[in-house]
């Protein structure tokens, strides 16, 4: 799961730092006078809002100067996590319809993220870790693009359950925050199993601001392949120098597809045997060689000549394919394509294929232009010509750097003899008895001489490709891939993640809702509060209206009117209990499979509780499913979206008992629960507020799953009858309250610095009051 987030129960006193510092002195009498102005609530939060804004540090340092709790520095707060998801206005409904659309009521188990598609190595190894998942969690499988538009996505049957996503495709020109903002609010969504990186520089930025975030929520792992190299032997700063050391950090697994690499990376960072344990190699998987009809007529492909001043259609290829050298890859000096125009110099009477992609195409940097005559360009190379590379002599490989080329196990695979450097993982496929390794540092006669001799003796040259045939189907199968995967500790999720999707497929599209609203003195609020549940979800409601003893005078007629323009509701009545004793009453009579609290002054927005249905097809464990909000002062009529951001962080028991209204908080009706994970739990009804925040903690306690949607579903009502206007010392009396009863529900363990890190915080929120000076 990653590292884990740093708890306060490991923690000594919070850091108030050195007694004799000036500036500590000078903090805590400012604080000082703060509490015994005794401001109201409302104020105090718009000065508090107002610091964070404009003078962020000096906050920071007030709160720590009051002993409370922080968020870790390097915490996900530093980067946007509104959510709004700006930059993809359209992209977000977008996404979900099409996973919906794709995972055909399977559950999301697993992301896959790559930084473009293509037909590069790391684009086949991500393609086939989706299919492998998808294969063996028996749940659906996202495999998104994250960093630009390269070429094509790959197709995949609908049977295969794999969704493929190009982000930058959905908003160009959105930002890196943008990026990791959306990435995090789809981890958010869809809770999956595993959130895995192949090379994607967006997520490996991601891991590295909020590595520990992301993992409360998914498990975090990634594929890192090789060392980089110049042409000097130099290493250059490549993934695995600049990410594999967070990675080894952050995710609980990194896959590599050769041993070397594995070997490389605990010598170079001096591993310890647990972070040695965390590096698995994954040999990867090749399919079987389904050749097309070859090119039988020369290619069609000009290139230039040896002046490079204009470009010719080369003569018409002779002689026999078994004489002929193939070439492949990009013309680029990672690929050292120079090397192989060094050894076509020694071999004027062999030809020389080349397919590739032309970097330099059209200027004289290409290295076509140097290439001698017995060199021809065939273009671009598509699996089937791979798959036809069987037919040449032998096939050079001449790269700086590499893992286990995907290019070598295709081109193996169709039966062609090889000739490469033991860079990288090569010598793990590339021996004497497979084929013809050479020295890292091999010069261009070395491989001539090794090109002689296969040419010179194909008997031998063919044996050997045989041998390399019977290796790649035997270690680089589908079936042994799989089963590599399936050893990774927890990789593909097992049971768990099966189960999940098999929840998903029994699950009702309109699922009934029970809504309950608690009435007490805000009758003029009813009508438009039931008419915002009905315009929220197009599936049938089971709405009940709890009158808690309402004083108001007319609040027979405010019923009577609600009830004739909302016959299907019930209408409960009962003498005073208070918010948490209404709430309870509704829960006791709610018949729905699925639950939403609102009060009587709130709104819902239209289409809220259908989203969150849809959250819970999407993640069939689970239990709650949160929304944003925004605030309506009805004083000034206006609103805004500056409370704590639901989305801020994970929603689970740790940020609950140390973050609520310091960074987090969830208002009652941005919620939607499942009603059986609910089950016998009630509010406290000694509480008269903060009953919320004690029912998330106890929820949290007993095992409930809470995950967060990024949509706006709720409207919170700002007027001066709220509780958090009207009475702060009740507010206050009520926090130290609901502090004790989480407590009761906590391990022993947690429950002292749980009660240290909360009174901090009354004393710094609700400062100058009696019982929180207590």
């Amino acid at each position: 799961m990653g590292r884990p987030p740093t708890s306060p129960t490991a923690q000594q006193e919070p850091n108030r730092g050195p007694a004799h510092s000036p500036k500590r002195r000078v903090l805590e009498a400012g604080l000082a006078i703060y509490k015994k102005l005794g401001l109201p609530e409302g104020l105090r939060h718009s000065i508090n809002q107002k610091l964070d804004r404009f003078a962020p540090t000096l906050a920071h340092d007030v709160r720590r100067a009051a002993g409370v709790v922080m968020l870790p520095d390097d915490a996900l707060h530093e980067i946007p996590l509104r959510y709004t998801l700006e930059g993809f206005p359209t992209a977000w409904q977008q996404v979900l319809e099409a996973v919906r659309d794709r995972a055909g009521g399977h559950a999301v188990t697993h992301i896959v993220a790559l930084p473009f598609f293509g037909r590069g190595g790391a684009q086949k190894v991500a393609a086939a870790l989706a299919r492998s998942l998808a294969r063996q969690s028996g749940g659906a499988v996202i495999l998104m693009a994250t960093d630009s538009v390269r070429g094509d996505a790959p197709e995949f049957g609908r049977e295969s359950r794999v969704c493929v996503l190009d982000l930058p495709s959905l908003a160009p020109g959105a930002s890196l925050i943008q990026r990791e903002a959306f990435i995090t609010a789809l981890v958010f969504h869809f809770a999956p199993h595993r959130l895995h990186n192949v090379n994607s520089e967006t997520v490996w930025s991601l891991f590295g601001r909020a590595g520990d975030v992301l993992g409360e929520q998914a498990r975090l792992s990634a594929s890192i392949f090789a060392y980089q190299f110049d042409q000097d032997g130099r290493e250059t700063r490549g993934y695995a120098a600049k990410f594999l050391p967070v990675g080894l950090e952050v995710c609980d697994a990194v896959l590599t597809d050769n041993q070397r690499f594995a070997d490389m990376a605990a010598e170079r960072l001096d591993l310890s045997d647990a972070e040695k344990s965390r590096i698995h190699v994954i040999y990867n998987s090749v399919d079987a060689p389904q050749r097309q009809n070859p090119r039988q007529t020369g290619p069609h492909h000009t290139s230039p000549d040896q002046t490079g001043s204009e470009q010719r259609r080369p003569e018409e290829r002779g002689g026999s394919d078994a004489a002929r050298v193939v070439w492949a890859g990009r013309l680029d000096a990672d690929k050292r394509f120079g090397q192989l125009v060094s050894v076509a110099e020694r071999m004027p009477d062999t030809e020389f294929h080349v397919y590739g992609e032309r970097v330099l195409a059209d200027t004289p940097a290409d290295p076509l232009y140097s290439a001698p005559g017995n060199v021809r360009y065939q273009g671009p190379f598509t699996p089937a010509d791979v798959a036809g590379f069987g037919r040449y002599g032998a096939l050079v490989f001449t790269s700086n750097w590499e893992g286990l080329p995907n290019l070598l196990l295709e081109a193996g695979a169709a039966g062609v003899p090889v000739v490469a450097p033991r860079v990288g993982g090569i010598g793990e496929l590339v021996t004497p008895d497979t084929g013809y390794p050479l020295a890292e540092t091999a010069g261009a006669d070395d491989y001539a001489a090794a090109l002689r001799d296969a040419l010179a003796q194909p008997t031998a040259a063919r044996r050997r490709a045989k041998a390399l045939q019977r290796l790649i189907a035997r270690r680089h199968s589908r079936a042994s891939f799989d089963a590599a995967l399936a050893a990774v500790p927890d990789l593909v999720g097992g049971p768990a993640a099966r189960a999940r999707t098999d929840r998903a497929q029994g699950e009702s599209r309109h699922p009934l809702v029970s809504v309950i609203i608690p009435y007490y003195s805000h009758g003029r609020y009813l009508l438009p509060a039931v008419q915002s549940a009905r315009a929220a979800y197009r599936g049938p409601l089971d709405i009940i209206v709890v009158d808690d003893g309402s004083p108001e005078a007319r609040a027979d007629q405010y019923l009577a009117h609600l009830q004739h323009m909302e016959p299907g509701l019930s209408v409960v009545r009962q003498e005073n209990r208070g918010l948490a004793g209404a709430r309870n009453t509704g829960l006791d009579h709610a018949r729905g499979e699925y639950v939403q609290f609102l009060d009587s002054d709130d709104l819902l927005a239209p289409s809220k509780i259908d989203r969150q249905v849809a959250h819970f097809r999407d993640m069939p464990d689970l239990d709650v499913s949160a929304c944003d909000y925004i605030l309506w002062d009805t004083e000034t009529d206006r609103m805004r979206g500056d409370g704590d951001p639901v989305g801020r962080m994970a929603l689970s028991l740790h940020n609950f008992l140390y973050y609520w209204e310091r960074g987090l908080s969830v208002p009652i009706h941005c919620a939607l629960l499942r009603r059986d994970a609910v089950g016998e739990q009630r509010f406290e009804t000694t509480l008269r507020a903060k009953e919320d925040w004690a029912f998330w903690c106890t929820l949290a306690a007993r095992g409930a799953r809470f995950a967060h949607t990024p949509v706006i579903g709720a409207l919170y009502r700002l007027h001066g009858g709220n509780m958090t206007r009207a009475d702060t010392q009740a507010m206050a009396d009520n926090f130290l309250l609901a502090v004790e009863v989480i407590a009761d529900q906590l391990p022993g363990s947690e429950v002292e610095p749980f009660r240290r890190a909360s009174h901090a915080w009354a004393r710094l929120s609700y400062g100058g009051l009696k019982r929180a000076a207590a």
